[in-house]
């Protein structure tokens, strides 16, 4: 959560399906080369990453048409300092409400530091990046916004983008921009909403660093019911 530690948000699309997961930059190549030890996290980078891990896997929790949550971890590994897996989707296709929500669930991550630890990082810079990939493609690929609707200006085949008027491409900014706006705006009111929740979430990680699945639904089944009192923030 520094300005080296940086959790990676990569979404890979194939034939229709949407999988996410949380990955290390090329900072293990370079370290190899380098041959520099590894890094050692404060308490204030495990601070920031519980709660940003916890932003996103209430989100992912309690938002319609997501997976089931396997693991949560802020232990960081040659993989990732921290991330979220969830189980594979079934199916071919993903709804317009599944790709909305996976949108709130990148951008709940830094919405949490800012919710609750009220600072700003660079931890979110992969998840922006991702957020936005997914909502120009629902707008610019599978015909889902609002002023373009069923004419898309980027078919699967082929890039045919700038065969569009200038209005037309600022129409697709527009509604992607929406888009994001909207999940932004869902993502926020479910973290304040569950505030305690989110709470309760980040100190376990904190303490624990790795939650597997059975202790994930443990949390969520028991936490939800006794803690999940709304909280100023």
């Amino acid at each position: 959560m520094s300005g080296t530690i940086i959790a990676l948000c990569i979404i890979t699309i194939t034939g229709g399906v949407v999988y996410f997961f949380f990955s290390k930059s090329n900072l293990k190549s370079k370290a190899k080369q380098s041959k520099q030890p590894a890094l050692t996290l404060t308490k204030w980078d495990l601070q920031c990453m519980s709660f940003h891990e916890a932003g996103h896997a209430v989100c992912s929790y309690y938002l319609p048409e997501r997976e089931e949550i396997l693991k949560i971890t802020i232990n960081p590994t040659e993989e990732a300092f921290g991330m979220i897996k969830t189980a594979m989707r079934p199916h071919h296709n993903e709804t317009e409400t599944s790709l909305r929500s996976l949108i709130s669930t990148f951008l709940a991550g830094a919405l949490a530091e800012e919710l609750f630890l009220n600072i700003r990082t660079s931890s979110g810079i992969h998840d922006f990046a991702n957020a936005r990939s997914v909502a120009i493609d629902m707008v610019a690929k599978f015909g889902m916004g609002r002023q373009t609707g069923k004419i898309t200006p980027v078919s699967v085949y082929d890039n045919s983008y700038c065969l569009f008027s200038e209005e037309f491409r600022r129409k697709v900014d527009e509604d992607t921009a929406e888009i994001i706006k909207e999940a932004e705006t869902t993502a926020r009111n479910l973290l304040k909403s569950h505030a305690n929740l989110v709470i309760c979430l980040a100190e376990l990680l904190c303490e624990k660093q790795t939650l597997k699945k059975e202790e994930i639904v443990y949390f969520f089944n028991h936490k939800s019911r006794n803690n999940d009192e709304k909280k100023d923030i």
